[in-house]
Order: C-alpha cells, then sequence, then structure tokens
C-alpha cells in the first residue's frame, strides 16, 4: 500500500474521529427537536401560564423582585429574563424550554453510555461502538417521546425541564467519577462540591429535586460504586443540602393550599393509595402514548380497595420483588426501573397534589424508563442493523406523535377540546375551553360549550363562574346571575381563592351583572357585599365607584377609587375613572399624591 493511501485510513476510535461523532449527534439532536416542536413555538399562554406574572403587561413586574420568593426563585428569575426581553410574546418562553430539553437529552446520551459501561464488568470487543448506537437510542427516545410534551410545550412546566438540567448534570458527574471509585479512588472535593453546587441550583428550581439524593445511592448500591467510605464527601454535602431543602419545603408546603398535608379534601394516605395506581398509569403511557390530555380524570382512592388500588398495589410489590432478584441477570433493566420509582417518589408517594396523575411529572424519572429500555435492546439477540432498523421504526412513530401533540398545544381549543373528549365529566377542561372564546371575543361559544355538556358532568367553582362570564357576555344577565349563584354554593378552598375571596368575586360579578341589566339596587348591594367579604378586592371597590360616578356621587366614588388604588396602585379602571374625576372643575384634592402611570 502506499504512503498516500495509508494517509487516507481514519481511524474510526481517534479524538478527531469521537468529536466528528458528537458534533453530529449535537446537530441531529438540534434539528430533530427543532422540528417537532415547531409547531407549539408560536403557542399562546395556557392553564397555569395565565396566572403567572409574565402573562401579564404592568410597569412594576420590570422589577426582579416581584418574582423572587422563597418558593422556586431560580425558576422565577428565568421567567423575569424572559419577561425583560419578550415582555407577553410567548415565542421565546418556548424556545427556552426547547433548548432546556435539547440539552437534557444530550445529557441522556453522556448518561446511558457511563451506565452502559457500569453494568459490563469485563471488556467487550466491538462494545464502544454499540454503547455509542444505544446511547443514542436512548438520547432520541428521551427527545421525542411524546409524553415529554407537557414538560417542554406548556411554558410554566419549565419547573421540569429546567430541574432536570441542574440535576442530570450533577448525576453525569457523579457517574464519570464513578468507574474511578471503582479503581479504588475517593469522590474528590472539587466533584463534590460541583454535584452539591448542582443540586442547590436545582432545589430552587423546583422541589423534585430531593430525588437526586436516593437516585445517587441507588446508583452506588446497584454498582457497587464504594459506598459511605469512599463517597463520604459527596455524602456529607447532599446530606447537609437536603435537610436545608426539607427545611424550606416544610415551610412552603406547611400552608399551601394546593400541595402538602394542609390541603383540604384529601389525606396522605389516600393519596399513596391513588399514587399505585398512576405508577401503572404512567408505565402504560410510557409504552403506549395513546389517550394523552392536559388534564386527566383520574379519581382519588379514598381506601385501600377504591379503584382496585389493592391489586395496583400487589403488582407493584411483585415487580419491584422480581426486578431486586434478578437484579444481576437483568443489569440495567432492572435498575432503570428502580431508578424511575426512585425519581417519581416526590410527586407519587405521601404528599399530597392538587391533581393526582399529570404527564409531566414523568419528565425527570424518564430518565430510569429510558435506562431499562436501554438495557433491554442490549440484550437482544440481533444484528446491528436490525436494531438500527428496528430503533428507526419505533422512534419514527413516535416522532409522528409527538409532532401532533405540539399542534394541539399551539392552539389551546384543540388542546382543550381533547381534553374534553379524554375527561368528559370533569369540569375544568370545558371552563378553560369556554375561558379561551371569552379571551377571543366570542362568547356563544363559550356558552354552547357548557350547553353541550354532557348529563352527569360535575361544575365546579371555576366552571359555573365561567359560565357566568359567557351568559353576561351575551347580555344574558338573569342566567347569568343564578350560575353566579350556583357557584357561590360551589365554594371551597381554592389555588387562587381563600373561600372568602372567592365569594366576594362572585358577589362582584353579581354586581356588575345587575348593573349592567340596569338594577342599580342589587347591583350596589352586591358589590357592598363584595368588599365586606374581602375587603382587598380591589376590583369591587372600582365598580362601586363607577356605580356611585354614575349616580353623580362624585366624592363617594372618588373615595372608592382611590381605595382601589391603595390596594392596587396599577389598577388600570381606577386610575383612568379617578383622572377623569379630578380634572372637573372644583374637584377635590385626593389625600394622596395621584401619579399617572408612564
Amino acid at each position: 500500500m502506499s504512503r498516500r493511501k495509508k494517509r487516507c485510513i481514519r481511524d474510526p476510535h481517534s479524538p478527531q474521529s469521537t468529536r466528528r461523532e458528537y458534533l453530529w449527534i449535537v446537530l441531529g439532536i438540534l434539528v430533530v427537536g427543532v422540528a417537532l416542536y415547531a409547531p407549539a413555538l408560536s403557542g399562546p399562554f395556557v392553564f397555569d401560564d395565565l396566572v403567572q406574572p409574565y402573562s401579564r403587561t404592568a410597569p412594576h413586574l420590570q422589577s426582579i423582585g416581584e418574582w423572587i420568593s422563597i418558593v422556586r426563585p431560580l425558576l422565577m428569575i428565568s421567567f423575569w429574563l424572559n419577561y425583560r426581553i419578550a415582555g407577553v410574546q410567548p415565542e421565546l418562553y418556548h424556545l427556552f424550554n426547547l433548548l432546556c430539553h435539547l440539552l437534557n437529552s444530550l445529557l441522556i446520551f453522556f448518561i446511558t453510555g457511563r451506565l452502559l459501561k457500569l453494568e459490563r464488568t469485563q471488556p467487550a470487543e466491538g462494545a464502544a461502538g454499540r454503547d455509542r448506537l444505544l446511547s443514542l437510542f436512548a438520547a432520541l427516545l428521551f427527545l421525542v417521546h411524546p409524553l415529554q410534551t407537557e414538560s417542554v410545550s406548556y411554558i410554566v412546566s419549565r419547573s421540569e425541564t429546567l430541574t432536570a438540567c441542574f440535576l442530570l448534570s450533577a448525576y453525569l458527574i457523579f457517574l464519570n467519577r464513578a468507574g474511578l471509585n471503582r479503581a479504588g479512588a475517593h469522590m474528590r472535593w472539587g466533584a463534590s462540591l460541583a454535584i452539591a453546587g448542582l443540586f442547590v441550583l436545582a432545589g430552587a428550581t423546583k422541589e423534585i429535586a430531593v430525588a437526586l439524593v436516593p437516585l445517587i445511592i441507588l446508583t452506588d448500591w446497584f454498582f457497587s460504586l464504594g459506598g459511605v467510605r469512599r463517597n463520604w464527601r459527596l455524602y456529607g454535602l447532599l446530606g447537609a443540602a437536603a435537610i436545608g431543602a426539607s427545611a424550606i419545603a416544610f415551610l412552603v408546603l406547611k400552608d399551601a393550599q394546593s400541595a402538602g398535608f394542609a390541603m383540604q379534601g384529601v389525606n396522605w394516605y389516600e393519596y399513596l393509595f391513588t399514587q399505585w395506581r398512576s405508577l401503572w398509569v404512567y408505565l402504560r403511557l410510557f409504552l403506549l402514548p395513546v389517550g394523552q390530555t392536559i388534564d386527566h380524570d383520574f379519581p382519588l382512592s379514598r381506601s385501600l380497595f377504591a379503584h382496585g388500588s389493592w391489586a395496583a398495589l400487589l403488582a407493584l410489590v411483585a415487580g419491584l420483588a422480581a426486578v431486586v432478584l434478578r437484579r444481576r441477570s437483568w443489569g440495567l433493566i432492572s435498575f432503570g426501573i428502580l431508578a424511575w420509582i426512585t425519581l417519581l417518589l416526590p410527586t407519587s408517594s405521601v404528599v399530597p397534589l392538587h391533581d393526582t396523575l399529570v404527564e409531566h411529572r414523568m419528565y425527570l424519572p424518564f430518565l430510569g424508563l429510558v435506562a431499562a429500555s436501554v438495557g433491554f435492546a442490549a440484550r437482544l439477540r440481533v444484528s446491528s442493523r436490525a436494531l438500527i432498523l428496528g430503533g428507526v421504526v419505533l422512534l419514527g412513530a413516535l416522532s409522528a406523535a409527538t409532532y401532533y401533540r405540539n399542534t394541539l398545544w399551539g392552539e389551546p381549543v384543540l388542546l382543550w377540546r381533547e381534553a374534553i373528549r379524554e375527561s368528559p365529566q370533569k369540569a375544568r377542561p370545558y371552563g378553560n375551553l369556554a375561558s379561551v372564546y371569552l379571551a377571543r371575543g366570542n362568547c356563544r361559544e363559550a356558552s354552547r360549550e357548557f350547553a353541550n355538556a354532557p348529563m352527569g358532568w360535575q361544575p365546579d367553582y371555576y366552571a359555573m363562574v365561567t359560565w357566568g362570564m359567557a351568559e353576561s357576555c351575551l347580555a344574558n344577565y338573569d342566567r347569568a346571575v343564578s350560575l353566579f349563584q350556583q357557584a357561590f354554593a360551589l365554594v371551597g378552598g381554592t389555588w387562587e381563592h381563600t373561600p372568602s375571596a372567592a365569594k366576594a368575586k362572585i358577589e362582584m360579578l353579581i354586581g356588575v351583572a345587575l348593573l349592567k341589566k340596569g338594577d342599580e339596587s342589587g347591583s350596589i348591594a352586591a358589590l357592598d357585599r363584595a368588599v365586606k367579604l374581602d375587603p382587598a378586592l380591589d376590583m369591587a371597590y372600582a365598580y362601586r365607584g363607577s356605580w356611585k360616578q354614575h349616580n353623580s356621587n362624585y366624592v363617594e366614588a372618588i373615595e372608592d377609587y382611590q381605595r382601589a388604588l391603595e390596594l392596587n396602585p396599577r389598577n388600570p379602571m381606577a386610575r383612568q375613572a379617578l383622572a377623569s374625576l379630578l380634572q372637573r372643575p372644583g374637584a377635590a384634592t385626593p389625600p394622596f399624591q395621584f401619579k399617572p402611570l408612564r
């Protein structure tokens, strides 16, 4: 062979070839991810997005101090940065979420490669190429599976994707040190501090980050990575951080209405019974992703025997026993299943959450099922060509489903119609679809959604309020008042309001409907009841001031507008009306300095 020909031969294992392969993998993940999630990038704010500060235009929201509290400060900083750049335009928010997902998919590629090396106790010929192929399959499975769409395309679910960025990075550092630990080395301070620092960042994004500690312990035990003796620095730092995070979580959850042991209507053991069932639904959605929806109707198990919770528990115990007993022969399959359950513990165990089954809770635990899938694929006695062909077919089918789901996330009418189809007896999808129509000025369609609801559906407070607003928009004021009164009877503890505040809002809406109808005495009586129930409801003072202004009671109107502005200095209705009144000849000077908004 000539010297010229020898120079043309490239070593497939050289650093240059490896870097080139990694570059193609990064580009592939980028192109595939953007192509599949493009339909959702222009999707508007939906559902819980609409109660977040980034969905509102207000000058005071430019200040970071309005966003940060003890609850998820790093998450809110990310939203604030988006808000400073893009305001209330959702495209940049979606793009940030997608970039997190692309980064997480790349981290899954490297994590899977490390897990495959840990599973293999002895060198094997051709293992490097096969490991890279299986790692790429894992990354693409994480990237294109439709179960991930809620975490990526639902802006408020950035709490999942951003937490995963920090947590997966910390886990990868641990795995990179794990091989050295096997050889007798100890976990160094540098790696320990890096892992602990990323753990703190993850915890400042969402509370589920606490799952990193049991995940590392599980990995240490399963692959015999040295235990406490070699990893004492890391365990000491993680233990201290976990204690601090637990204390903060306790302070946040002790009085929370949508999560924690103080939540009304559900006990911890009822939630636990329910989660035994939810685990199987999550697994089914991974294996066969049909029946997905933004709002599952998953009933609570009030007892061990309700809805088959006992059977779900027996199946779970039997499955875990098989996984643990066969861990030596099943290898990564067993580890993946154990990791999946470990990562679900923060949301699917004994701490009650408002919704019993939510798809975005599977985002981080997806790591475990991906590892189990790779372990299964590695044990198939087929050629590499057959393995590639099967992977392409599977990933292609999942990609088509993901693209379709992102078209739904791009159009909230379609998204909520699907939710109604999947959960026809649940009130919340009807209320949210009607809210979309109301926001678009289509009051008739909003009303029609409720009128077409099936027999037996159970409307809740929000649905009845939204229905009443639709009827009021159509000038059906008597019907609107009747619906508001029914909503009044359904008030309990809600996500956004205490019972008295919720009732005050209803009384205010009744007052507005009666004012539009021309029933002035009924209107002022309802508005009076509203401010008595909730003295902090600024809009009730603004509407009452409007009624008094209409009746030429300017002095009391000014007092109500001033009170509204004391409660909310940026109340647009009160500011505009008060400015108009103060321009009248001989108008009284307000007792506080009135400054127009700039």
